[in-house]
C-alpha cells in the first residue's frame, strides 16, 4: 500500500496505485449507487448522505487489502445498511397491500408488517 501525502503533488507511483487499486473499487461502488438509488430510511436522510455512506460501506466490505474476517463483518454491515435503505419502500408496499381488499392478508403478512414497523421505528428514534 502506498502512503499518499495530502496537499502535495502526486508522484507517478501514487497515481498508478490510485488508478490500479482505488479506481476499480470506487467504480464498482458508484455503479451500485447509480443502479440501486438507495435512500436511508431515516426522516432526515438525503440522497447525497446515503450515497456517501453506501460508497464507504461498499469499499469497506470489498477491500482486498483487509482480512477475510474483516471483509465478512463489513459485508454483513453493508447488507444490513442496504436492507435499512429499502425498508421505507417495502413498508409502503405492505401498507398498500394491506389496504387492498382484493388481496388476501394472512397472519404471516401481519407478523412481517409488525416486524418492519418496529425496524423502521428503531431507525427513526
Amino acid at each position: 500500500m502506498v502512503d499518499i501525502a495530502i496537499g502535495n503533488k502526486l508522484e507517478d507511483e501514487e497515481v498508478q496505485y490510485l488508478h490500479d487499486k482505488v479506481g476499480p473499487a470506487l467504480t464498482n461502488a458508484l455503479i451500485v449507487v447509480a443502479e440501486e438509488r438507495y435512500l436511508r430510511s431515516t426522516l432526515t436522510a438525503t440522497a447525497k448522505d446515503t450515497a456517501l455512506r453506501l460508497i464507504a460501506a461498499h469499499l469497506r466490505a470489498h477491500n482486498p487489502e483487509r482480512s477475510e474476517i474483516y471483509r465478512e463483518k463489513k459485508l454483513e454491515q453493508y447488507k444490513q445498511f442496504c436492507d435499512n435503505c429499502t425498508i421505507r419502500k417495502r413498508l409502503q408496499d405492505m401498507i398498500d397491500r394491506r389496504q387492498d381488499l382484493s388481496q388476501p392478508w394472512k397472519g404471516d403478512d401481519e407478523k412481517e408488517y409488525v416486524k418492519m414497523c418496529k425496524q423502521f421505528d428503531a431507525l427513526n428514534k
